[in-house]
């Protein structure tokens, strides 16, 4: 009896240690190999990721890496015909059940992204709100599950970050890499 509790111990210890290992290599993993083949296959994610080489050359999809995996929860929801979505500005699944939706901020500093459908409930669920340092480019679908946003950030000490966020609704998860990039501050006017 003594000897099966100190072997319950060490069995639960050996458990810790290996999900700790895990979640350690998940916030260092880069871009998987499978992910990396359906982004390039897609025309406005290589684009995309032209502009950022043109302006720090040497960026590969190496440089991106795994700083956020946690399970997805509610989100703010709201009735589709609340938001005045207008048909152009639907970005749809391929089988048109679901769509990504990018407000026009309306000259505003901050950008929102919508899904729509996500539970089958015929809901807008509020996915990402950014504030005036931040920027969203866009996204596409991998499939009818599947997505990507494409976003970055930027402070004031001429760094920025550049972010693919890779959405997986089907299984509730959601992988944000970011590759960190020197860029031109932004210049104000003092006009």
């Amino acid at each position: 009896m003594k000897h099966s509790f100190w072997l319950i111990v060490l069995l639960f210890v050996v458990c810790a240690f290996i999900m700790s290992d895990v979640a350690e290599v998940m916030a260092e993993a880069g871009i998987p190999q499978t992910l990396r083949q359906q982004m390039l296959k897609q025309p406005s994610f290589t684009a995309w990721l032209v502009r950022w080489q043109a302006s720090n050359p040497g960026l590969t999809l190496d440089a991106f890496q795994c700083i956020e995996a946690p399970q997805l929860s509610n989100f703010p929801v709201a009735e589709e015909g609340t938001l005045g979505v207008k048909e152009k500005e639907k970005m749809y699944s391929p089988d048109r059940a679901h769509y990504l939706y990018f407000p026009d901020p309306g000259g505003e500093p901050d950008q929102e992204v919508w899904l729509y459908n996500r539970k089958g409930d015929r809901t807008l669920e509020r996915l990402g709100c950014i504030g005036s340092s931040s920027w969203y480019d866009g996204g596409f679908w991998l499939d009818n599950e599947h997505f990507i946003i494409l976003s970055g950030f930027q402070n004031i000490r001429e760094e920025c970050w550049v972010m693919v966020e890779y959405w997986d609704f089907l299984n509730d998860q959601r992988f944000l890499y970011q590759a960190v990039l020197k860029c031109r501050a932004i210049q104000f006017s003092s006009e």
